[in-house]
């Protein structure tokens, strides 16, 4: 790990200005939830937002020393994803790593980076969210919520649906079967607009609920579902791949902007090395996690395009309307996400 952790550092970082060491010493207390490490099997692997974390403390330290001291605060010490996200505002500490749904109450137009179908590939996500794009709607969303997002990456892989009721091969296949969702409006939108019966439930009562046909399914990552051992209550896994999983390092604006300028190029240079980091864990840790579930019996059907184009065209467009019916979501994001994914694709030759 320090190997790739060090790879991470050189690649990005070749060319750019050293930073000089501080006398003062700032902190960079970050809250995350989850443990260290998941377990696939034998294998112990790497949670993607602690690769993350990992490459932007080493790259922190090479930049300027022990000016900015890295205190990781894991396995949900300090609370749930909501709590560190206030903690964070308030100062209490000065980062967290929340996923996109998280952060829905403290900054709604984030909802849209969850349009189902959007992203075609993570490389179009990647070119998007560190672009043009992705630098004007963070620096919004900083300045109305004081949250400063400094990186952003794959938080464990697509969501896809897994169900107990029959293999599901195009939106058809989904029609009443009940499926538990988080308590996100989108992922409910997206659901019930592919004929699929939307379900809150707790992550603590899933299994429980699929065991018992509570509900048919729900909709994960497969890193997620092993976390969880849905596996074991879990039949048929559909890569419909509806939404990327994203997640954030998210810091205090008011703590970014009492640093001095140049710590703060070299947490936002850090932030690079990170979102490089926690992407390619994600990368590996999906692979293994996909050949664990098929070892558990798990059957895995992946839509052909024509199958999986049903899927974008029940669900995109009434969850994009949804959206641009919503007041507080502005249409001016919308539009210009679409068409900054639009521009990224053609630049990748994927249109």
């Amino acid at each position: 790990m320090k190997r790739i952790l060090s790879l991470c550092v050189v690649l990005l970082l070749i060319g750019s200005l050293s930073v000089m060491a501080q006398a003062e010493s700032y902190k960079f207390r970050v809250a995350y939830t989850d443990p260290l490490r998941l377990n696939i099997g034998d294998e112990k692997l790497i949670h993607v937002t602690v690769a993350a974390i990992y490459g932007f403390e080493d790259a922190i330290s090479r930049l300027v020393g022990d000016a900015v001291e890295v205190d990781f605060k894991h396995s949900g010490v300090l609370g749930g994803q909501v709590e560190t996200l206030d903690q964070t505002q308030a100062g209490v500490i000065e980062a967290t790593t929340p996923a996109i749904p998280a952060l829905a109450g403290y900054y709604p137009n984030i909802q849209i980076l969850s349009i189902p179908y959007l992203w075609q590939h993570p490389l179009v996500a990647w070119e998007v969210l560190d672009g043009e794009f992705g630098q004007a709607f963070f620096e919004d969303m900083a300045q109305r919520t004081g949250l400063r997002v400094i990186t952003i990456f794959d938080n464990g892989g697509y969501r896809n649906f897994t169900n107990n009721a029959r293999p599901i091969k195009t939106a058809t296949d989904m029609e009443g079967i009940k499926f538990r969702t988080m308590e996100s409006p989108t992922q409910m939108k997206i659901v019930s607009s592919l004929g699929g019966a939307p379900t809150p439930i707790a992550w603590t009562e899933l299994y429980t609920s699929l065991q018992t046909g509570v509900v048919d399914g729900q909709e994960n990552s497969p890193a997620t579902i092993i976390s969880g051992s849905l596996y074991e209550v879990q039949k048929y896994y559909t890569i419909d791949q509806h939404t990327l999983s994203l997640a954030v390092v998210a810091v205090s604006d008011t703590w970014f902007q009492g640093l001095p300028e140049n710590i703060q190029h070299a947490v936002e240079l850090a932030g690079k090395v990170a979102a490089v980091c926690g992407r390619g864990a994600a990368y590996a840790n999906n692979k293994i996690a996909m050949q664990f579930l098929r070892d558990q019996g798990m059957e895995i059907y992946f839509p052909t395009p024509d199958e999986r184009a049903t899927f974008r065209d029940a669900s995109q467009g009434v969850v994009i309307q949804w959206m641009r019916d919503n007041e507080k979501i502005e249409n001016e994001w919308i539009d210009r996400l679409l068409a900054a994914v639009a521009e990224a694709e053609q630049k990748l030759g994927l249109r």
